[in-house]
C-alpha cells in the first residue's frame, strides 16, 4: 500500500497551484529556457505569493512543463526553497522546525 509520508504532507500545504495572468507572463521571460504564457499552470511558495516578482528567494515559483512533472517539480521546490540550507524567509519558522 502507498502512503504519502509526513514529509510530503507538509510539503504539499506549502506549495499551491496557479494561473499565470498577462503581467506574470510577461514579466518572467528573462533568464527562462521557455516563455510564460497568460493562463498556464505553475505552482508556488503560498507564503512567498505576495510578495513583488524577484523579491522571493530562489526557487518560490515553477511551471512545469506537464501534469507528470508536478510531482518532481515539487520535489526540487523542497531542496531549492523551503527545506535548504536557506530556507524560504516567509515561512513561518515553526514549519521550518517541522
Amino acid at each position: 500500500e502507498k502512503r504519502i509520508s509526513p514529509f510530503q504532507c507538509l510539503l504539499r500545504k506549502q506549495i499551491e497551484v496557479f494561473v499565470a495572468d498577462e503581467e506574470l507572463a510577461a514579466r518572467t521571460t528573462r533568464g527562462r529556457k521557455k516563455p510564460i504564457h497568460p493562463g498556464q499552470v505553475g505552482i508556488r511558495c503560498r507564503h512567498c505569493r505576495g510578495l513583488p516578482l524577484g523579491a522571493a528567494q530562489q526557487g518560490a515559483m515553477y511551471f512545469p512543463s506537464s501534469l507528470v512533472s508536478m510531482y518532481q517539480t515539487g520535489q526540487k521546490m523542497s531542496g531549492v526553497h523551503f527545506f535548504s540550507n536557506k530556507p524560504c524567509t516567509s515561512m513561518p519558522k515553526d514549519i521550518v522546525r517541522e
